[in-house]
């Protein structure tokens, strides 16, 4: 028995923990957020009262003008810049793998801002 798990089963045992963390880490806070969603929610003396409130949090976001502004930013935003982005990444990855010459330079000044943090990199161009 414990030969078979060390040899056929062991990668599932090995990536249970993993699976467990990302269980844990993405669903409870959307359990959260949904029960946020028809609650109102009061902090109160280090601890969390919630007050069933059914879709009146929704009616207060659809009468709202600036999370109507927000939403259609958002919406403008993702279907311009999402295809544009796509496009410029494939068209410069085809680029760079057809350059012989100093084919390893460039791939590394195209790498390297993808591997600081947003924040310098931001402080940098600004």
């Amino acid at each position: 028995m414990l030969g078979r798990l060390l040899n056929e089963d062991f990668k599932y045992v090995a990536i249970a923990p993993l699976i467990l963390a990302l269980l844990v880490l993405t669903l409870y806070p959307a359990f959260q957020l949904v029960r946020m969603a028809f609650a109102e929610v009061e902090l109160v003396s280090g601890g969390t009262i919630f007050s069933y409130v059914g879709l009146e949090n929704l009616r207060t976001l659809l009468d709202d003008r600036v999370a109507r502004i927000a939403l259609t930013n958002t919406v403008l935003f993702t279907v311009v810049v999402v295809p544009i982005e796509a496009f410029l990444g494939l068209a410069l990855a085809y680029l760079v793998s057809q350059v012989r010459a100093l084919s390893g330079f460039y791939r590394t000044v195209l790498i390297v801002p993808l591997l600081l943090p947003p924040s310098p990199s931001a402080r940098c161009g600004a």
